[in-house]
């Protein structure tokens, strides 16, 4: 919510302060607002390529960027004030960490994985949480992670717990 209101503010303001500032009309305030969507746009696509360059070879980085391209529904609804699209993000962070933790860093990232659980339920109830575990869980289990990380995915589910729960007690 707060993101939200904040960018809407941002961009009220500064459409003001450019025709006040620099004389600027709505024709060059859309040109703007447009080239900074196009740079994010392109930045996006060229992050996700290299990250699928990186972890599945340097095939995989056209098809990431085409299936980036054809999934507008989350541009569509970033904009709105709905929780999916953060809820996105928490699910996206707590398998980031269980990707890294898979591939070789320590185990204690995964506590990242309970924030983001946390912040996925809050958001959402708990389906975030349950988004997470059965990605998260056959990728450690694929890699061959799962048994080692046994102890820090309980203690990041604990942390979850210990940080979503008292929203729920107080309801």
């Amino acid at each position: 919510f707060i993101v939200v209101v904040g960018f809407a503010g941002i961009e009220a303001t500064y459409g003001l302060w450019t025709e006040t500032r620099f004389g600027w009309g709505p024709r060059q305030i859309g040109l703007a607002f447009m080239l900074i969507g196009v740079l994010g746009a392109v930045c996006q696509g060229w992050l996700t390529g290299r990250l699928a360059r990186r972890t599945s070879g340097p095939a995989a980085e056209p098809v990431a960027i085409l299936v980036l391209g054809t999934c507008l529904g989350v541009l569509r609804y970033a904009r709105v004030d709905l929780m999916d699209v953060p809820l996105a993000l928490a699910i996206a962070v707590g398998l980031w960490a269980c990707w890294r933790v898979a591939e070789g860093a320590p185990r204690s990232l995964l506590l990242v994985t309970g924030l983001a659980a946390a912040a996925a339920t809050l958001l959402k109830g708990p389906v975030g949480p349950l988004l997470m575990a059965a990605p998260g869980a056959a990728y450690l289990a694929r890699r061959r992670a799962l048994v080692s990380a046994l102890p820090w995915l309980v203690a990041a589910a604990a942390l979850a717990v210990v940080l979503a729960a008292p929203w729920y007690l107080a309801m």
